[in-house]
């Protein structure tokens, strides 16, 4: 996670989090208003999961829970979305901490967004491959969203 964070001299002014999410990664961008228009605070990249020894092999977790039984994948998709939950608080709370010292406030976050499907049981996603696709996005939608929230974020 790597940042600079731009200063005002001014009172505090509301700044948004923004978010484009991947597997495993998301890049955040911290925008405000001013009279000039709109201006970029900070950017960086929160990875989610620690980055695996080999490619693929724990950022993809719906796809490495095909390989598991159905009890390990529930137990392996939990604990990572645990971990992807936990890594996204920290990177949220140091980000917002950065802006603070900088004399900004944060008030919302907002996630790009594919359209989400309908709600599957881990079986039956595990058994389709687009499935699997769908719910690495939604996995770490979610946990951005809910880290949102945590921090008190609309």
């Amino acid at each position: 996670m790597v940042g600079s964070v731009a200063s005002v001299e001014t009172p505090p002014r509301v700044a948004a989090l923004g978010f484009s999410v991947h597997t495993g990664w998301a890049a955040l961008v911290a925008v405000s208003r001013f009279a000039s228009g709109p201006t970029v605070l900070d950017r960086r990249r929160v990875d989610l999961l620690p980055v695996p020894p080999r490619p693929r092999q724990e950022t993809y977790v719906f796809h490495a829970a095909r390989e598991l039984s159905l009890g390990e994948a529930e137990r392996f998709v939990r604990k990572a979305e645990a971990v992807a939950r936990a890594t996204a608080q920290e990177a949220l709370r140091a980000t917002v901490a950065d802006l603070r010292t900088a004399g900004h406030r944060v008030g919302v976050s907002a996630i790009i967004t594919a359209r989400e499907g309908p709600r599957r049981s881990l079986e039956e996603i595990l058994q389709s491959h687009t499935l699997v696709h769908a719910a690495e996005g939604a996995m770490f939608r979610a946990v951005i969203r809910g880290a949102s929230e945590d921090l008190g974020l609309d």
